[in-house]
């Protein structure tokens, strides 16, 4: 077992292999068959089905699939530059997802707050929920969702568009143990909605409550518009709003893109009308 870790853990030096291909230096680039390894991770979570009555895990597994095919894909159809604050110029600038002040848990636009840094199609997401003055995000009984502050929140849309993909079959994941996520769906983002706002930008939004969707594929949608309401379906550790944008439909084909945020207000800094927002920050829409 600890060799198959180690192996694993070696999947990583394919990265060298862009470094071969920049540089055009052939040695390098057979380090991409160090990505091969990666496929190890699948017997782990074959022994976690192996162990398991619950078969939600096969979904997960072809999604780990995916993911894992996707990163080369996307460097590729980025020519291997990736989307960043310096190089991407937006189409469209956006709102938060939400009425009234929530935190941001998890994102940032460098690698020090990324959400994923590593994931090129979650390198810019993030994640949001609602706190009290003492910090917490529930009162009371921790492990009953309904007293979670942002849980059943309504979430609106982040600018015009048109729904593309929505998913709304899966019930919320049970509470689990102090910062351990758990998943009771097959799909790691649960109920979730992508809407397209142009050709190259496409928001995606995770974790909302099954049968809250107040839209179908092929509506349109205005910015702020409410479109669902916050839920703890998927891959989660409690209720929150999992946001990005990217270049395209595809959750795994497509690269994460930095958020520029319009009228919008950083509740505890000095720069509280930036474009741009980092995790540990409250945030909120400023209505027109």
């Amino acid at each position: 077992m600890k060799i198959l870790k180690f192996l694993k853990n070696l999947s990583y030096l394919w990265f060298v292999g862009i470094i071969g291909v920049l540089l055009d230096i052939d040695f390098l680039v057979l380090f991409f068959l160090f990505g091969l390894f990666g496929f190890i991770e699948f017997y782990f979570i074959y022994v976690k089905i192996r162990n398991s009555d619950d078969n939600q895990y096969f979904g997960i597994i072809i999604q780990s699939l995916k993911m894992i095919i996707g990163q080369p894909l996307i460097l590729l159809s980025c020519g291997f530059k990736l989307p960043n604050i310096k190089n991407y110029s937006p189409i469209e600038y956006y709102s938060l997802p939400f009425n009234n002040t929530w935190l941001t848990v998890n994102g940032g636009i460098d690698k020090a707050n990324s959400h994923s840094y590593n994931l090129f199609n979650q390198r810019y997401a993030y994640d949001f929920f609602i706190v009290d003055e003492t910090e917490l995000s529930y009162s009371g009984d921790r492990k009953d969702l309904n007293n979670y502050y942002c849980y059943k929140q309504d979430v609106l849309a982040v600018a015009d568009g048109i729904v593309v993909d929505l998913k709304n079959k899966f019930s919320d994941t049970p509470i689990g143990d102090v910062g351990t996520a758990g998943c009771s769906a097959s799909d790691i983002r649960g109920n979730h909605i992508v809407i397209k706002h142009n050709n190259q930008e496409y928001s995606v939004i995770c974790h909302m409550l099954k049968d809250s969707f107040t839209v179908s594929v092929g509506d349109h949608v205005v910015r702020n518009q409410v479109i669902g309401k916050c839920g703890n379906s998927g891959n989660t550790s409690e209720p929150h709003i999992h946001f990005q944008i990217q270049k395209g439909k595809s959750f795994y084909l497509s690269a994460g893109i930095p958020v520029f945020f319009d009228n919008i207000e950083i509740i505890n800094s000095e720069n509280n009308k930036g474009i741009h927002i980092t995790k540990d920050v409250m945030v909120k829409n400023i209505m027109l």
